[in-house]
């Protein structure tokens, strides 16, 4: 039955259906696995308008299971993590108030912001992630130099790389979007392929904006250290549900060891992450950047 109601969103949005108007699916209705900046199959959108940045390339150039994974008896001696992504990041205003927190927080940055590189350079040690956006399945717009599936070899190659080269430092990066292209194993091992010899320093977490993605698995094939995204926090943007996600990362940590969870720059989600330390403490769980993680 959930197999093929996910058959029929898919097939609405074909026939343009605006994403917005789109119910969730039963097959994806689980709020701590749904969501995100994927409108293909979610209605929160986060819009920006991030300037174009100059010399970019020209235009030729799934749902985790919901059982949280048994600890290690090694990792029993440590305090459980929860890593934090607010993705969108698109200018220094948006990322210092991030930074004002106080925790951790990983902004994944926009590589066609304006001020993208300006954002990474002013991090420090702080971590920052690439945002890459990739095609979604509807008809929402990934924003500019976004990976494709009409992309040849070639272009998607050039387009990876330059997406990296905005955002300097970067310690990984997650899909911006991406319901289409994160289902396409085809298309991930090319993602990848572009990206090889940076194993050693660049993290993926899998967004998880579509049931049937293969990114991690494609990441982890080509020897890259990765995630998937266990909670979404702002996919209901009204502020009680926002508390509920992040008290469910929290619950997610303890039970699993770890989670990660992915947020957006509402001022919600914000004001929410302003009592998560204390939140974190009385549940005995470290707040970390993705590279404290274990790797899964």
């Amino acid at each position: 039955m959930a197999a093929g109601l996910m058959i029929l969103s898919a097939m609405a949005f074909d026939v343009g259906v605006p994403a917005e108007s789109k119910p969730v699916s039963s097959a994806t209705a689980d709020p701590a696995q749904t969501g995100g900046d994927d409108h293909a199959f979610f209605a929160a959108a986060v819009t920006t308008a991030p300037g174009l940045r100059a010399g970019a390339p020209g235009v030729d150039a799934g749902l985790a299971s919901g059982v949280p994974a048994p600890l290690d008896i090694a990792d029993l001696a440590s305090p459980p993590r929860l890593a934090v992504i607010i993705d969108d990041v698109a200018d220094l205003e948006t990322a210092d108030a991030i930074w004002s927190l106080g925790i951790p927080v990983t902004l994944a940055i926009l590589p066609y912001a304006d001020q993208s590189q300006l954002i990474a350079t002013r991090a420090g040690t702080r971590e920052i992630f690439l945002h890459l956006p990739m095609e979604p399945v509807g008809l929402q717009d990934p924003g500019p130099y976004a990976l494709t599936k009409t992309l040849a070899g070639d272009s998607l190659s050039a387009r990876v790389r330059w997406a990296l080269d905005q955002v300097p430092g970067a310690a990984g990066f997650n899909n911006h979007m991406g319901s289409r292209l994160t289902a396409d194993e085809t298309m991930m091992a090319q993602v990848f392929d572009a990206l090889d010899g940076h194993q050693d320093r660049l993290i993926f977490v899998d967004s998880l904006t579509h049931p049937g993605s293969v990114a991690r698995e494609m990441a982890l094939q080509s020897g890259f250290q990765a995630f998937d995204r266990d909670i979404f926090l702002d996919h209901d943007p009204a502020a009680a549900a926002i508390e509920a996600q992040l008290q469910a990362a929290l619950d997610r940590a303890v039970t699993s060891g770890q989670a990660i969870a992915i947020g957006h720059p509402r001022p919600e989600t914000l004001a929410a992450l302003q009592d998560l330390a204390d939140k974190a403490d009385a549940a005995g769980v470290e707040i970390v950047p993705i590279a404290a993680l274990r790797p899964g």
